[in-house]
């Protein structure tokens, strides 16, 4: 009797149907998140790199006491670093990338001054600076998906990397 009674045989041809476009959705959603992991890591690898080089090359002489004052060298040699890293170009407020990475234009958002105690990106607020530095704030596109008839629209992250100024060791 069980096995004549055939009521939900429906139910049990959708179901692998149904675990089939599940997974494809989970796959998708899994391959993007992934994606967008590696872009946001490997700009913000860039962009502490090209910090680095800025604090560098603006304070040479590794004098902390005028830092302040190097602040335009400090963003310039930045802007220098970072354009040549992604390959792009800059237009005041924006680097424009010339290749396919990143996604988007990359929106500099605020370069200046970090006064000793200015907290460290990443440690909740429990680390802050030693030394004075630099500090600079950028949305970035980690994923491109283009819509239509609306166009291109980007997953932006905000990262902001700070550098300080290591003085000279004393002998």
């Amino acid at each position: 009797m069980i096995l004549r009674d055939q009521r939900g045989s429906v139910h049990l041809m959708l179901l692998p149907m149904y675990l089939v476009v599940v997974l494809s959705l989970f796959s998708m959603v899994a391959v993007s998140a992934f994606a967008a992991k590696k872009n946001a890591v490997t700009i913000y690898q860039w962009l502490d790199a090209a910090m680095e080089f800025a604090k560098d090359a603006a304070n040479f002489q590794r004098d902390v006491s005028g830092a302040e004052s190097r602040t335009p060298e400090a963003r310039q040699w930045f802007v220098y670093a970072f354009s040549r890293m992604v390959d792009a170009d800059f237009d005041g407020s924006n680097f424009t990338p010339r290749g396919s990475f990143p996604p988007g234009p990359v929106r500099l958002v605020s370069f200046g001054y970090a006064p000793p105690g200015t907290t460290v990106p990443g440690s909740g607020g429990q680390a802050t600076t030693a030394g004075p530095g630099y500090q600079a704030e950028l949305e970035v596109p980690v994923l491109k998906a283009s819509l239509p008839f609306i166009g291109p629209q980007y997953v932006t992250v905000p990262m902001r990397v700070v550098g300080v100024v290591k003085p000279v060791a004393e002998r």
